[in-house]
Parts: C-alpha cells; structure tokens; sequence
C-alpha cells in the first residue's frame, strides 16, 4: 500500500507540474458555460454527453504521452529495477487520472445544474475514466512514438463513443449494456434505466482491462532488460550518444546532414562523421530533402494515412449521415430537429479539419526534432532557418489547402456560392495556423504538446457558437477567428471575414515571436 500511495503522489505531483489541472479546470469553466447557456430541456443530456466524451476520456487521451514521457526519461527503467509492482503502477495511472476526470465531471454537473444521480454518476465517472486510461495503457507499451498511439487511439474513441451515442438517442436496449462505453454512460447519465446491468458490465470490463493492463505492461518492463540494437550494432542499454551528435531517427533513414550538403569540408575540413562524402545541393534541393524527410518521418510513424485520410472520412461522414441524421430527426421530433439550417457550420468544419490534421503531423515532427536537439543543426545547413520552416510548415500547409479546396468544392452540404467557399478557405487557413504556433511556442515536450493542441482544437470548436447560442454571451469568444469564421458562414457575410483574419494576427503575431526563439 505505500509503494501504491507513493507512485500516485508522484504521479499526481507529475499532472500538476504539466498542467492537467490548470488544463481542466479551463476546460471546465468552458463546458460549463457553453452548456449553460443551451435552453433547460437541453442541459441534462448535455451535460451527460460533455462529461462522457471529455472527462471520462480523458485517461485514454493522455495516458499515450505519459507513458511516452516516462520511456524517454528513462522512468520506466528505474521502475523496472525498483520493488514497484506491475499492478501498482497500473493501477497509481488510472486512479490519478480519475481523479482529475471526476473533479472536472463534478464541477460541470454541479454549475450546469444538471439533474444527475450523484452516487451512480460519481461511480459511472471514475471507475469509467479508470477503465479507459488502462485500455490506453495496455496500448501505450506497443508503441514508439506517439503518433503510433494516435492511430490507436481514433478508432478505440470512437469504438468506445458511438455505441453510446446510438444508445442514447436512437437504439435504446438493455444489450447495450454489454458494451464499456455505453455501460459508461447509461451510470453517467443516470436516467436511462438498466443502472444495475450497466454497473455490472462497467466492473467486469474494469477488471478485464486492469489485468490486460497489467499484462502488456509486463511484458513492458521484461523488454527493458538485455541488450537492445541500435544503428544495426548491439549495445548495452547504458550507451547514450551524446547530445546533439547525430538524429537517431533520420540517420537510420540515410544520413540526413549529409543529404543536406553537411560532412567533408571540400577545403580540408574534418570527414563526414557518418562515413559518406558530402554532395553539393543547392537550397531548392536541400528543401526538397527536408521536405522528403518529413512526410518519411510522418510515413514511418504510420500517421500519414490518417492525416491524409481523416479529413476525407470526416467529409463523407457528414456528407452521407447529416442529411440521413436530419431526416430521422424530422420523423421522430418534428420539423424543430431539422438540421439543414447547420449544413453551412459543418462545411466549415470540414474545412477547418483538412487544413489543421496535416498541421498536427507536421507539428509532431517538429517537437520531435527539438526534443532531440537536431532543429540548431538543420537551420545551421545549407537549408537554413527558411528553408527548414517553409519545409515544415508552409509545404504542408500548401498540401491541405489543395486538400480543402477539393473536399469543399465536391462534398458540400450547403450549396454555398463559390466565392464564399473561397473565402472560408482562404480565412481558416489563417485562422488555423495558431494550433501549431501555440504547440510549438510553449509546449516543452510532447506531453504538454498533447495538451496544448487539445485546447488550440477546441478552440476552433467555436464556430458551433453562433449556431446555438443567440444571447449576448456568444460576443465573449470574439477575441477567436473561429467565432467569426462561424458567423461568416451563418450570415453570408463577407465583412465577418475582415474580424477573422484581425483576431487571427493579434494572436499570430506575439506567437510567431515566441516560435521563432524555439527555433
């Protein structure tokens, strides 16, 4: 009991030192007032759909960068010599994590006013959260990197959300029961009946997903054992290279200086530490390298398809599904329920999804790169500190806005003219580029670039406001493009574009400064 009680006051201490509780208690007062501020037949359903979607998964979300964190640092290392246990450890990563799910999920029920069942929807919360983060963990020991953990990670959400959803609003059965995420949520919600099925199902699925937690973190801390192979040679696990010396990632991949014009001073210099003579590039060459190196990077960590590929599911979801959803909506609830008056909100998501995802890859290779302090190197190449950003950010900018325009000219629900779409591309490209600045900007390793991008994405969130909110409290996200972006599109107004592209550069200029000293 004191090796567990001395793992969660560390992990805590840990959450606290990055943030988790300053993250979610911004993420809190957010909900609160966005749900709020919806009529009172709303509130309930609501609150119950915020907290199982964020709070409750909160776990799976960040446990990938924690565990990452830990084998980066060597943590798990030194766990794996110490007395700690297996199921302690596991154990210490869902009970601090539920935690802070609890908390943030309490205080949006409790200021929302929400009618919840507090003894079941303080159960369904946390041992809930519990389960999710060790079904993270369980995937967090197979991955090298947190892209990996990504493509894990969309598909177990939306296992875990959508037979949820399906049994709230359309699929009411006791079968469902049988599945973690709506058993989750029916003790959440708290007024769906079957209470007692679902508490049974949530504490078999608990177990199950502790004791596979426990198994694939063992097979863990035996893989840190032995010796490992680096560069194709064995050597012990005491080898560090030092700092700076050489990127382990692009020298596997083929010498990456040396492919930039680095190595044997034609004069005299020292020889190419690498062993390959050096080749004269000129700078539009050296950025097709730099650029060729990151979608290899983006490839190798097996994100590129679900970068490329997310966008186009998101505009065949919605393109196929809303006016299905609408239809069913309008048959079951009345005309009120009609979604069409939305169509012109969710192209504009579509939009905003296929310019930020291919961001969000291009974003992670760039922490990468400073985390192992390769960045001064490539800027110090003939590639320069332009060409290096150009490669990183503008190229793949240039990629999804070709992307954008694709999708919002073939798969539009609204119709909308073509100046307009034009515009919202144009405007939300600007718009945009403020995940990756703020990422970048004051995120000191991954994990608080998981977080940091987490708010950046739900800001841009914010074009849902003008479509739901019509009091005077939707004018306190002005100071977001998002908020103007979504009244361009509401309104058929091309003035709320001026507004967009003006809070955009108030808030890129002060963080282009910042990221340039990152750099």
């Amino acid at each position: 009991m004191r090796r567990f009680l001395s793992l969660l006051a560390g992990d805590i201490a840990f959450q606290k030192k990055y943030g988790f509780y300053v993250l979610y208690l911004f993420f809190t007062v957010l909900y609160t007032v966005l749900v709020y501020v919806l009529p009172d037949g709303w509130r309930h359903n609501a609150t119950s759909v915020v907290v199982f979607s964020d709070p409750a998964l909160l776990g799976l979300i960040f446990i990938g960068a924690i565990v990452l964190y830990e084998k980066s640092e060597r943590v798990i290392d030194s766990l794996s010599a110490s007395p700690v246990r297996i199921g302690e450890y596991v154990l210490s990563k869902g009970v601090s994590l539920g935690i802070i799910s609890t908390l943030c999920g309490s205080l949006i029920a409790l200021f929302t006013g929400a009618d919840v069942a507090w003894p079941v929807f303080l159960a369904g919360l946390f041992f809930g959260s519990c389960m999710f983060t060790f079904t993270g963990l369980a995937i967090s020991t197979r991955i090298s990197n947190f892209n990996q953990f990504i493509v894990w990670l969309i598909p177990i959400c939306e296992l875990m959300s959508i037979p949820a959803v399906l049994y709230k609003f359309w699929l009411p059965s006791p079968w469902w029961m049988f599945h973690p995420g709506a058993a989750a949520y029916n003790l959440i919600d708290g007024g769906m009946g079957y209470e007692w099925l679902a508490a049974v199902s949530l504490a078999v699925w608990l177990v199950l997903t502790f004791l596979y937690a426990r198994s694939e973190t063992a097979k863990m801390f035996r893989s840190l054992g032995g010796a490992k192979r680096l560069f194709g040679v064995r050597v012990s696990r005491s080898f560090r290279p030092r700092a700076g010396a050489f990127h382990p990632r692009l020298t596997r991949q083929g010498n990456y200086h040396a492919s930039l014009g680095e190595g044997k001073n034609p004069s005299g210099g020292a020889k190419n530490p690498f062993g390959h003579e050096p080749q004269a590039t000129s700078d539009m060459s050296a950025l097709g390298v730099s650029f060729k190196m990151l979608a290899r990077q983006v490839k190798d960590d097996k994100i590129s398809a679900v970068m490329v590929g997310f966008p186009i599911v998101v505009a065949l979801l919605l393109y196929f599904l809303a006016p299905m959803v609408s239809d069913g909506l309008v048959a079951g609830y009345g005309t009120q329920w009609d979604l069409h008056r939305l169509y012109p909100m969710f192209d504009a998501i579509m939009v905003a999804f296929a310019i930020i995802t291919p961001g969000y890859a291009a974003v992670m290779v760039m922490m990468g790169e400073i985390d192992e302090r390769v960045t001064p190197s490539l800027c110090a190449s003939p590639l320069g500190r332009g060409g290096y950003l150009f490669s990183r950010l503008g190229l793949p900018t240039l990629f999804s806005l070709a992307v954008a325009f694709v999708l919002c000219f073939t798969l539009n629900l609204a119709g909308l003219p073509a100046p307009m779409y034009v515009t919202v591309i144009l405007v939300t490209l600007i718009a945009d580029t403020l995940p990756s600045m703020i990422v970048v900007a004051f995120a000191r390793n991954k994990v608080e670039g998981v977080a940091l991008f987490k708010i950046a994405i739900f800001a841009t969130f914010v074009i849902l406001v003008p479509f739901f909110v019509d009091s005077w409290v939707q004018w306190l996200f002005s100071p977001l493009p998002s908020f103007w972006i979504g009244k361009l599109v509401k309104e058929m107004n091309y003035l709320c574009a001026i507004p967009a592209v003006l809070t955009s550069l108030a808030w890129l200029i002060p963080l282009w400064r910042r990221f340039m000293k990152k750099i």
